[in-house]
């Protein structure tokens, strides 16, 4: 039996690569057929990256006037004379993609010429395969989730990621319960330093007066501690805590949740370089600017993907850095702005941050002025779409995903 997956493209590639890749992995001879726009080349180029599919471009896509239903119908015909249907024992068309005029013209087509072997199906709402036209059949679950670089290979995304430390989780944990005892904090504030100031060297001395705090963790180092010890300790612990309770609460595999990701877009591969390309050349007159050598990057603490939706989470020890001017809670909220308006990525984004707002306030000379300046910042935050979820949240909430608002 041979089968053929019949895509509509338009700007949202994944629940095409969604039902390609379902329809693929349960039929042995198949090939996938594209009925695309010139607008949207580059999305159809995602979408055979991301389902590992070498397209013949002479037979396997043709590009349609979206909101044209004679051109549509014309090209489909041409494309039928060739026989190339008829060599097909099943189509799948999936309805999801295109315009609606798109989605009418290609309904009408193939319910005309191949009733018989034609099943259309769309992907939901609730991210389930429904089977249209045909009551025999319930709405289907997918087999799998998307895989995160799925997701972004979607988008025209590349990117790197870090190795997890060697450390065990509860060793963060421990960290987590010490750091987050807000009345004996200030105690830790020459160890956090003393990380800090050693971070980037290849190997570290330990004090006699950091001891204490390593038996009080159970953590037992030899007399000199790693470059990758000095930077899990002066801060990336947190971040590897906030992955393992989220990786653990959802269930998530390790393709579905990564940290310390390096996202990287080439820019002739993404809309943001159709946005660049047209603004460069408005402004300077140039036709074809060169940039396809260009990439722009961001570093993400912990990205995941859980139920088709794209998660994003910046993690900070703390939002203040004694006797410097940096604000780094406003930063890390532009920093997360910049996610949507360079990628082009509508990812649920947060900040969480150990500092316990009201006990900074609390314990400030300025307290007033400190809590206008939160204010301000957390109503940046709040219409940006960003939730932030700070220390005294964490402590007193056992569910790190129900804080990003998340339900199984």
């Amino acid at each position: 039996m041979k089968t053929l997956i019949i895509s509509l493209v338009s700007e949202q590639t994944i629940p095409n690569v969604r039902i390609i890749n379902e329809f693929k992995n349960n039929t042995d001879n198949f090939e996938c057929f594209f009925v695309s726009t010139k607008k949207c080349r580059h999305q159809f180029e995602n979408i055979c990256k991301t389902c590992d599919i070498v397209p013949n471009k002479e037979k396997d896509i043709i590009e349609v006037e979206p909101e044209n239903a004679k051109d549509i119908k014309f090209k489909l015909e041409q494309h039928k004379n060739t026989g190339f249907f008829e060599t097909f024992d099943n189509i799948i068309l999936n309805l999801t993609g295109g315009t609606k005029i798109m989605s009418l013209s290609a309904h009408a087509f193939f319910t005309e010429y191949y009733p018989d072997k034609t099943e259309e199906v769309y992907n939901t709402q609730n991210h389930k395969i429904n089977f249209l036209l045909n009551t025999e059949k319930d709405e289907k679950n997918y087999s799998r989730e998307l895989t995160l670089k799925e997701y972004l290979t979607c988008y025209g995304l590349e990117y790197k990621e870090s190795t997890l430390s060697n450390i065990p989780y509860d060793t963060a944990k421990k960290l987590f319960r010490l750091f987050t005892d807000f009345d004996n904090i200030d105690q830790y504030k020459d160890i956090i330093s003393y990380f800090r100031n050693n971070r980037g060297k290849n190997k570290t001395k330990i004090e006699d007066d950091i001891k204490p705090f390593f038996e009080k963790i159970e953590y037992m180092p030899d007399e000199y501690l790693s470059k990758e010890e000095v930077k899990y300790f002066s801060g990336d612990w947190f971040e590897e805590y906030i992955y393992y309770s989220i990786k653990d609460e959802l269930n998530l595999d390790d393709e579905q949740i990564k940290t310390g990701v390096i996202v990287k877009v080439t820019l002739n591969n993404s809309d943001y370089a159709i946005r660049l390309k047209e603004t460069l050349f408005k402004l300077t007159g140039e036709e074809d600017p060169d940039v396809d050598k260009n990439y722009v990057n961001n570093e993400i603490d912990v990205m995941f993907v859980y139920k088709n939706k794209l998660y994003i989470v910046e993690c900070k020890t703390n939002i203040f850095i004694d006797g410097t001017k940096k604000d780094i809670l406003n930063e890390t909220i532009y920093k997360s702005d910049s996610i949507k308006t360079r990628f082009g990525l509508f990812p649920n984004r947060s900040i969480i941050t150990l500092t316990s707002f009201k006990h900074e306030i609390k314990n400030r000379k300025d307290s007033k002025s400190a809590a206008m300046s939160f204010n301000a910042k957390i109503a940046r935050a709040v219409v940006s779409d960003i939730t932030l979820i700070d220390g005294s949240m964490l402590k007193y909430n056992y569910s790190v995903s129900k804080l990003l608002g998340i339900s199984k």
